[in-house]
């Protein structure tokens, strides 16, 4: 069985406000020269908002890695392990990609801790998912907590769901909830009662949006009656009375809400009204979770009117974190100048945005595996090229796919892109390239029109999601034509 040593130290509390020197020495015996590990960590709740620092080793001469991090508040820290991929000859300087090895586990306090991670019997060399691939084991500092979360997450990851649980998306139970809480219940004597409910919390709301997406298809099957009553069966079972500060701290809980609320507004046509939602939470009292609600749906909601909400949302919310996420924002507005990325093509040739100056682009990012990107495209994006193509306006298709033999194969399909777009690759990257870390990207397909200066004319608005082609040929057209 593999190992990976990883020792942390934590150092240093000033009065109120925590302050500490992370050092980290890992060893790992699979590693190899040219390999790096990463330290990834966040100091926001909202990963997906702020871009995470992240703090390189390479592989000293005795076979280890060492960090020194001066960090300043509680954080999530996670472990990459960098893959060198030196035979891609299309880009400058090294190709790399990141897999997780150890995922969003949280920091604070002082103290020494010391994590062991085996590679799974039977895992494949190329498969690298924490929690699936890996088991853990801890010593020091906080151990008995960060082994209640490995057994927990573990047991909730590697129970499958049943047929019957698929296929029946009225009944919300599920046994890979059962199974996470039977571990951490028994784990509960070393946890303090709030530390309990907030794993408790997480493995509860890992689940119910793939549920909720399933029972969102099935909807316009139902009468009125059957789709109040399999809401409400889904309400009663995933109200488990937690305090609203744990809901507050519970990433996957303000995902299951923002999903669950997209079932409940009236929509704008068939689209979620993300500005009504809004309006609501805006006039609802102040508190930590109402903030999060407010600062999730406009970050990640596809707002309509974004820069009308804007100073509202800024006079409202009082959290600094959520303020932060807000502030941030302010890149994908209206008339910004768009980041000029530079990407590989597919003949290796690097593309700038910049070279597309004096047209107007759309610019698509997508993922093989995405379904939403495939029927976009397939209903709305297509047609569009056809029509436009070769008039004045551009299509550029940004994939966010790991393994360019993917990204190849995903183009020669149609499914998502054709060779009429100017197709570029994050060269390994993926999720973790810079464009998406900038404006915050966790939704796709994520649409972005630039005009002819290189400016925001429209960040991901509901109005280019909606499965219209004339629609979004009239939006591109009034751009063009300014």
């Amino acid at each position: 069985m593999k190992y990976l040593f990883l020792s942390v130290l934590f150092l240093g509390l000033n009065g109120s406000v925590f302050a500490s020197r992370m050092q980290i020495s890992v060893t790992y015996d699979l590693a190899k020269p040219g390999d790096s590990l990463f330290l990834e960590y966040y100091t926001t709740f909202f990963p997906s908002a702020i871009k995470p620092k992240v703090v390189s080793a390479a592989r000293s001469e005795q076979g280890d890695y060492k960090f020194d991090v001066q960090v300043d508040g509680p954080v999530r820290f996670s472990i990459l392990k960098r893959l060198d991929q030196s035979i891609n000859p299309y880009l400058k300087g090294v190709s790399f990609s990141f897999d997780t090895m150890l995922y969003q586990y949280y920091w604070h306090g002082d103290g020494q801790l010391t994590i062991y991670i085996a590679k799974r019997p039977g895992s494949a060399p190329q498969n690298n998912q924490p929690t699936f691939d890996f088991s853990y084991n801890f010593q020091g500092y906080r151990a008995a907590q960060h082994r209640a979360k490995a057994l927990s997450d573990s047991a909730f990851a590697l129970t499958g769901s049943t047929d019957v649980e698929r296929a029946n998306y009225l009944e919300p139970q599920c046994q890979r909830i059962q199974a996470g809480i039977a571990v951490l219940d028994s784990q509960k004597s070393v946890l303090t009662d709030p530390e309990y409910q907030q794993l408790k919390a997480e493995i509860i709301y890992q689940h119910p949006t793939t549920k909720l997406r399933g029972l969102k298809e099935k909807m316009a099957e139902m009468t009125p009656e059957k789709k109040n009553d399999a809401l409400r069966k889904i309400d009663n079972y995933f109200d488990w009375g937690f305090d609203q500060d744990i809901l507050a701290n519970s990433w996957s809980y303000i995902y299951y809400w923002f999903e669950r609320q997209k079932m409940s507004v009236p929509p704008v046509g068939k689209k979620f009204d993300a500005d009504a939602l809004l309006d609501t939470l805006l006039s609802a009292p102040s508190s930590l979770l109402n903030d999060r609600r407010i600062t999730y749906t406009l970050a990640l909601g596809r707002v309509k009117n974004h820069a009308y909400y804007l100073p509202q949302v800024l006079s409202k919310i009082r959290d600094k974190d959520c303020r932060q996420v807000v502030h941030s924002m302010d890149v994908r507005a209206k008339g910004k100048p768009m980041f000029d990325f530079e990407l590989p093509d597919t003949t290796g040739k690097l593309v700038k945005l910049s070279d597309f100056k004096g047209k107007t682009v759309l610019i698509d990012l997508w993922y093989t595996g995405c379904g939403g990107c495939e029927q976009y495209y397939s209903k709305v994006l297509s047609k569009v090229e056809k029509q436009l193509h070769g008039k004045g306006i551009e299509f550029i298709a940004i994939s966010m796919d790991r393994g360019r033999e993917r990204w190849i194969k995903s183009i020669r399909s149609n499914q998502y892109t054709s060779e009429l777009a100017t197709n570029l690759y994050t060269a390994g990257a993926g999720f973790k390239h810079e464009i998406s870390s900038l404006y915050g990207i966790a939704v796709f397909p994520t649409l972005i029109i630039v005009d002819k200066d290189g400016r925001i004319a429209d960040f991901d608005s509901q109005d280019l999601h909606l499965l219209d082609s004339a629609n979004l040929i009239s939006i591109l057209n009034k751009v063009s034509t300014r």
